[in-house]
C-alpha cells in the first residue's frame, strides 16, 4: 500500500513542537505514527528495543521505527481528523516534564496525609492521655486518696460533689 500524504501543516507542527518527533505512515498497521528520535548508543533505544521476530503489524512497525533510531510515541487513526490542538494537548500529556509535574504533585498529596495523619494520632494521644488521667484520679479518689493539682497557667475548675470540694485538672479534647 502506498503511504498516503500527511495532513497539511502537521509535520511543521510537530517540528515547532519537538524536532526530534517525526510522523510515519506505518505500513502494516495502515496508520500515523508519531515517533521520538534517540541518538544511537542512547540507554532508552536499548531498553525499548522491540523484538526482530515479532510477527504482529505493531510488532513489525515498531522493529522499522526501531532500526531508523526512533522510538514509538502515539498512534493516529488515518485519516486523521483530530484538531492539531487535541494532538499538541495529547503530545504534552506524553512528555517527561508532564509525569514528573504529576510525580511532584502526588509526592505534596502524600506529604499532606502524612501530616493529617500525625495530627489526627496526637489528637488521639491527647484524648487517650486525659481518659488515662481521669480514670487515675476517680481510682485515687475512691481509695481514699486525695489529689488535688493546678496548673499554674489556668486556674483548676473546683466542683463540689457529696460534700467535698474538688479541684479538676482534665484537659478536654
Amino acid at each position: 500500500m502506498i503511504a498516503p500524504a500527511p495532513p497539511d501543516g502537521l509535520i511543521d507542527h510537530l517540528r515547532r513542537f519537538d524536532p526530534m518527533l517525526r510522523l510515519r505512515w506505518a505500513t502494516h498497521q495502515a496508520k500515523w505514527l508519531i515517533e521520538i528520535q534517540l541518538p544511537p548508543r542512547s540507554p532508552a533505544l536499548r531498553a525499548e528495543r522491540p523484538s526482530p521476530l515479532g510477527t504482529s503489524p505493531r510488532a513489525l512497525d515498531w522493529w522499522d521505527g526501531w532500526k531508523d533510531g526512533y522510538l514509538y510515541v502515539t498512534a493516529l487513526a488515518h485519516p486523521i481528523t483530530y484538531p492539531w490542538e487535541f494532538i499538541a494537548a495529547h503530545l504534552t500529556h506524553l512528555t517527561l516534564n508532564a509525569h514528573l509535574a504529576k510525580d511532584a504533585l502526588m509526592g505534596r498529596l502524600d506529604e499532606a496525609e502524612r501530616l493529617e495523619e500525625v495530627s489526627v494520632d496526637r489528637a488521639w494521644d491527647v484524648v487517650n492521655e486525659a481518659g488515662a488521667k481521669t480514670l487515675y484520679d476517680d481510682m485515687a479518689w475512691e481509695s481514699g486518696r486525695r489529689v488535688s493539682m493546678n496548673d499554674a497557667g489556668r486556674p483548676a475548675k473546683e466542683e463540689a460533689r457529696e460534700g467535698y470540694v474538688v479541684m479538676d485538672r482534665r484537659v478536654t479534647a
